[in-house]
């Protein structure tokens, strides 16, 4: 028989899991996005392909500083949305709550305790790669970031080719190109 530690374990990882996998999926997608830019403006006119490079740059760093301070604004307001009001809005909730309570049922009556420890484990080794890919995502975003405002008091033959190295050194590293 599950026991409601496990459950409540269970629970919370699975949904630590999802966020830390939605996390990195995002990070991801400004990584994509950037090194699809960045390829292809690759053929650009040099002058016209600097401009390029700083919003490139700015979007990707503008970008990351939006999702965490989103991410942070979701832990802070947890399951504290608002509400649905009236009489439709209680029996859509209801109905959700409803359906939500009987998916878990059946999940948690078709388990074994050696079964959820078995995902107990398995979660806690995705979330820690997980959260080993966020951190090597977040390092590379945050090193553009500041190595393109210390490029600003470069002359701009210079710094189009800072920029041109950072965007590579940051996909690189982040293993996306």
């Amino acid at each position: 028989m599950v026991s409601e530690d496990q459950i409540h374990k269970h629970k919370e990882q699975r949904r630590q899991l999802e966020q830390k996998r939605k996390l990195v999926s995002d990070l991801r997608a400004i990584l994509s996005n950037l090194k699809e830019e960045y390829i292809r403006r690759k053929h650009t006119f040099p002058l016209v392909r600097y401009g390029k490079l700083k919003i490139m740059i700015k979007s990707a760093v503008a970008q990351f500083r939006d999702l965490l301070k989103k991410e942070g604004e979701e832990e802070e307001e947890g399951a504290q949305s608002n509400p649905p009001t009236g009489l439709l809005g209680n029996a859509m909730k209801l109905a959700k709550t409803t359906e939500a309570l009987r998916k878990e049922a059946e999940l948690y009556s078709n388990l074994s305790s050696k079964d959820i420890e078995k995902e107990l484990n398995n979660f806690a080794k995705e979330i820690a790669e997980l959260e080993e890919r966020f951190q090597l995502y977040e390092r590379n975003i945050k090193s553009l970031g500041e190595s393109y405002e210390e490029s600003k008091s470069l002359a701009p033959v210079r710094r189009y080719t800072a920029m041109k190295s950072m965007i590579k050194t940051c996909l690189t590293e982040s293993s996306l190109l």
